[in-house]
């Protein structure tokens, strides 16, 4: 299945990409949930008074398979310093980029994009970072 013209736009990759990532290419995951609500319902069971102006929806990814695949958390690399080569201790992490697309359809179509990374290591995950479309 084809990544929707949207989702690429929001993940907004470019040659950069490809180098920070040491020309190993990347993967994506496409995951579709459908959740349908239904108004007459609610108001049956809860009557008209409730008013409910959101919906959390939990996502879990397992990263565990992704963590025994990783190099060591801590690597030498080499830098110039005053035109001598240096050696220095740096943090080997990676990015899983997620793009999260939620549609209203009725009464009016309404779309909002969202992008989440999670920066991991071996050790597992380091920090999750909001990151604007």
């Amino acid at each position: 299945r084809d990544t929707p013209p949207a989702v690429l736009d929001a993940r907004n990759r470019q040659l950069l990409s490809d180098i920070a990532n040491d020309g190993q290419g990347e993967q994506v995951i496409c995951y579709a949930k459908e959740v349908v609500l239904y108004k007459d319902i609610f108001h049956k069971i809860y009557g008209k008074g409730l008013q409910i102006r959101g919906l959390n929806d939990i996502m879990r990814y397992d990263v565990h398979q992704l963590l025994r695949k990783m190099a060591n958390p801590r690597q030498n690399k080499y830098m110039l310093d005053d035109e001598k080569l240096k050696t220095i201790r740096c943090h080997k992490v990676y990015h899983v980029n997620i793009v999260s697309v939620y549609r209203v359809r009725t009464p009016i179509r309404d779309e909002v994009i969202t992008k989440t990374r999670l920066v991991l290591d071996r050790k597992g995950i380091k920090r999750v970072e909001q990151l604007s479309v």
